[in-house]
Formats: structure tokens, C-alpha cells, sequence
């Protein structure tokens, strides 16, 4: 019988998230700041290798399927965003080429990239934010460090970054926190989301 592992928090994994959820409450977006988030990757992986940084990968996945019913709702016939959480547990069970990956992964993110350049998409912002989100996952899961190389400070915010930068994370909380062609994010939804995305999801990341 599959006994799935206890959830195990370093002590400085636990002192960091409790820090990082005290500083998004008081935070005027109620945002998870760049540094913060790529402290919390870092120690997430802090006893495996970082070539293979599976819990990262794991929560990444966990994050982007939970704004998948954005982009469903929305692109009934599209099936984009599920192949590529598909393909990305199929890479993480080694399944599936990583190279086969990369090729798909880099014809969904042009497909996405134009899907959001249309006019058709602004009234349903939001769907596209969660496709974005399915792209980057399957891209974290192949090996991508979206912060890597970029020089981060407990000033820099998101908006300061490529969006070659944002993480799955990000991704998501726009799918989830903003309303409609609005590119705004609504600041109690973006609390809503990290506090899961806190609380829940990276406990969950734990347990693969």
C-alpha cells in the first residue's frame, strides 16, 4: 500500500513562509514580491538537487491546475492548456521526451502570445492569464529557473520584470485576481490566492 510522505517543513522553510504571509498582508497589492517567492523556491528543494528540484516542479504544477477552470470556462474547445499539464506530469513520471516537450511547449507559448495580442481575448483577460500559466508550468517542470540570472531586491516588484520572468505563480494569481479586461488585480483576491497558494499548495508540493 502508497503511503504518500508527511508533509515536512524545514525550520526555515516554516519562518519564511510565516514572514512572506505577515509581509503580503500588510502589502498594499497584498502581492508576494519576487524575492520572496524565489526564497521560498530555493528552500522548497534545499535537500534534493537542483537539476532535479522536484518539489518546485510539483508545486508549479499544483498552482497552474488550480486556474485551469479559468481557461476552461472560457476556451471550450481549446485544449491547450490541459495538453500542457498533461505533458508536464508526463515528463515528471519520465514518460515523455523532455526535447518532444520543449517542441510543444514552445508552440503553445507562441499560440498564447498570440491569443493575447488579439482584441478578442480582453473581454476574458483572465483565460489567458491561465493558459500562460499551464505554458510556464510545463517549462518549470523542463528546467526553467524563471528567476534565474535576474538581479532581485526587496524593492523590485513584478512589473519591474520580463515577462520571460514570471513564474507560474504569477501567471495564476492574474488568472485568478483580475476582473475581466481590467488589468488590475483586485487586492482581496490576490490575498485569497496567496494564502492557498501558502497554506495549501506548497503543503501539498510537499506530499509527492
Amino acid at each position: 500500500m502508497h503511503h504518500k510522505r508527511k508533509t515536512q517543513f524545514s525550520r526555515e522553510l516554516e519562518k519564511t513562509i510565516q514572514r512572506v504571509k505577515s509581509e503580503m498582508m500588510t502589502h498594499s497589492e497584498h502581492a508576494i514580491i519576487p524575492v520572496n517567492r524565489r526564497a521560498i523556491y530555493h528552500l522548497l528543494d534545499v535537500n534534493n538537487s537542483l537539476a532535479d528540484r522536484p518539489v518546485f516542479k510539483k508545486l508549479s504544477m499544483i498552482t497552474a491546475q488550480y486556474v485551469l477552470p479559468i481557461w476552461q470556462n472560457t476556451r471550450h474547445t481549446d485544449a491547450t492548456a490541459e495538453h500542457m499539464l498533461h505533458l508536464a506530469e508526463m515528463v515528471l513520471e519520465n514518460k515523455m521526451s523532455p526535447n518532444a516537450a520543449k517542441t510543444e511547449a514552445s508552440k503553445a507559448w507562441e499560440k498564447i502570445e498570440n491569443l493575447g495580442a488579439s482584441e478578442e481575448v480582453w473581454s476574458t483577460r483572465n483565460a489567458f492569464y491561465a493558459g500562460q500559466a499551464s505554458v510556464e508550468c510545463l517549462m518549470e517542470v523542463l528546467g526553467k529557473d524563471p528567476f534565474e540570472d535576474v538581479l532581485l531586491n526587496n524593492d523590485s516588484t513584478d512589473s519591474d520584470l520580463d515577462p520571460w520572468s514570471s513564474d507560474t505563480a504569477l501567471w495564476a494569481v492574474a488568472a485568478y485576481a483580475r476582473s475581466g479586461s481590467d488589468r488590475k488585480s483586485d487586492s482581496s483576491s490576490c490575498q485569497d490566492f496567496w494564502k492557498w497558494w501558502l497554506q495549501d499548495a506548497i503543503p501539498q508540493s510537499l506530499n509527492f
